[in-house]
């Protein structure tokens, strides 16, 4: 199936990662088998040389490359993706919490992706969370609910609301 991805028209940060993630368990397990195996082509290639020697030194390698990794790429996308991605971020959610808002549905006028992964599959949750889409779609919505209080919520806005 990776293989499948090498002629997708699309490439960005965003989707890479995401689409390759299939491969990472048979990275794994190539890695392992390397790991099994550079003594033994090593020492095939360079006669005289001591496999401890060559064991040590893939060790060391692997661990400086893993310590790159953390300080030279994890930290600065935890620090530039922690807070916010592509407009997605935890505000609504957290302002809801601080007013300690429950039995409620709340209307968004924001990204919608912001709080979309706190509703339940089966909307049974606390609180609701649907996109505002005017006032006669917002009643309709209201309708389902009719024992919930209603809020519009604009990132940390949060207000009362009247379809």
């Amino acid at each position: 199936m990776s293989l499948g991805y090498f002629f997708y028209w699309y490439q960005d940060a965003c989707f890479g990662p995401r689409q390759l993630f299939e491969c990472s368990a048979a990275l794994v397990l190539l890695t392992a088998r390397f790991f099994r195996q550079i003594s033994d082509i090593c020492s095939r290639l360079f006669s005289g040389v001591d496999r401890a020697a060559i064991d040590a030194s893939a060790l060391s390698l692997t661990a400086a490359c893993v310590v790159f990794a953390i300080y030279g790429h994890v930290l600065s996308l935890t620090g530039l993706y922690g807070h916010d991605y592509w407009g997605t971020d935890t505000q609504t959610v957290k302002a809801i919490r601080k007013l300690g808002i429950h039995n409620a549905v709340v209307f968004l006028k924001s990204n919608y992706g912001c709080v979309f992964a706190e509703n339940s599959p089966h909307l049974d949750s606390d609180i609701v969370y649907a996109r505002d889409c005017g006032a006669a779609s917002n009643a309709r919505v209201a309708r389902h609910f009719p024992s919930r209080l209603l809020y519009m919520a604009d990132r940390q806005r949060v207000d009362r609301y009247q379809p």
